[in-house]
C-alpha cells in the first residue's frame, strides 16, 4: 500500500465505478443578487462568512447584468436576511431575491460533470418527471440541480434506477 503523502492515478481501469453515489440536501434557500457591485456582492458574502454560514453553488454571470447566486440553509439565511437586505438600501437598482424549502439532488463521481451520457439522462429523467429546476450547477465531481423539497426524494429513486440500475 502507498503511504499516506502518496497519490495514485488509475488509468483505464474500467472496473473503478465513475458514480459514486447520489445525495439529497433538504431545506435550502436560493439566494439571487442581480445588478450589484462587486463591493455589494462582498459586502453579502462578508456578512455570511462573519457569521460562519457556508454556501454552496455559487454561479456568477458578469453579462450585460452582474447576477450573483447560490444556496445556504433555511435557518442561516433566516438569520442574516434583513441585514442582506440593509446593505442594498443605498445601492439602486440592485435587487435581492429568495426561495426557500428547496432540495439539492446530487449526482457524484469522480469525472461525472464531463460525462455527457450522464447529464443527458439526468436533464431526460427530470424533463420526463416534469420536474421545476430552480439551478442546476456542474464540476468535474459532481452534478446538482436545485427543486421543489417535495420532489427530491422520489426523484431521487428514479435517478438510482436510470443511473444503477436498481432500486436500492
Amino acid at each position: 500500500f502507498p503511504s499516506h503523502d502518496t497519490m495514485m492515478v488509475y488509468r483505464d481501469m474500467p472496473q473503478l465505478p465513475l458514480l459514486s453515489g447520489i445525495a439529497c440536501q433538504h431545506g435550502l434557500t436560493l439566494v439571487h443578487l442581480e445588478q450589484a457591485s462587486a463591493e455589494l456582492i462582498s459586502a453579502v458574502l462578508e456578512l455570511l462568512s462573519s457569521r460562519n454560514i457556508d454556501i454552496d453553488m455559487v454561479r456568477t454571470d458578469r453579462g450585460s447584468v452582474i447576477q450573483t447566486e447560490w444556496v445556504l440553509a433555511n435557518a442561516d439565511w433566516q438569520q442574516v436576511a434583513e441585514e442582506a437586505r440593509e446593505l442594498l438600501k443605498n445601492c439602486q437598482g440592485a435587487t435581492l431575491r429568495s426561495q426557500a424549502n428547496l432540495a439539492k439532488l446530487s449526482v457524484v463521481g469522480c469525472g461525472i460533470g464531463t460525462q455527457a451520457d450522464i447529464v443527458a439522462r439526468m436533464h431526460q429523467l427530470l424533463d420526463l418527471l416534469n420536474i421545476e429546476l430552480w439551478s442546476v450547477y456542474q464540476t468535474d465531481t459532481r452534478l446538482s440541480v436545485l427543486m421543489a423539497a417535495e420532489q427530491v426524494d422520489a426523484t431521487a429513486a428514479k435517478l438510482h434506477q436510470v443511473l444503477f440500475g436498481s432500486d436500492n
